[in-house]
């Protein structure tokens, strides 16, 4: 299994916006910064767009912007923004009624996850577009 980069993908394009000040850019050009086809940058921001924090017109002369100063927007904004609050999940998997190790095992992963959600929640919430512009 990979993990889902859609968050790490939203703050590039972000943080490139953001580099522009203002202007308007087209979604092939962000996805050259990106390294990744204009498709997937189109998704991700349409789900920007629906939560206010980028303006995006269609056409030639379209192209997306950032609507927030990037020092108000944290990873966090951006992780909600994309429906994705949360980073681990418990597969589906019926326990096994035969193995001991199974019948615990949904609860003691729901707990450890928990702990590590609201561990990167606080970074996330930390770490704001302009800070990853500054690295």
């Amino acid at each position: 299994m990979s993990a889902n980069s859609r968050l790490a993908v939203a703050a590039h394009i972000l943080a490139v916006l953001a580099s522009h000040d203002g202007e308007a850019m087209s979604s092939a050009r962000v996805a050259q910064s990106v390294n990744t086809n204009p498709v997937v940058i189109r998704r991700i921001l349409a789900a920007l767009a629906k939560k206010g924090m980028v303006a995006c017109g269609k056409g030639k002369a379209g192209g997306a912007r950032l609507l927030r100063c990037p020092d108000q927007v944290t990873l966090w904004d951006l992780s909600m923004a994309l429906d994705e609050e949360h980073l681990f999940a418990v597969h589906r998997n019926p326990a096994n009624p035969r193995c001991p190790g199974s019948c615990g095992m949904k609860e003691a992963l729901g707990k450890a996850f928990a702990r590590a959600e609201k561990a990167a929640q606080k970074e996330l919430r930390r770490v704001t577009v302009q800070e990853l512009l500054r690295r």
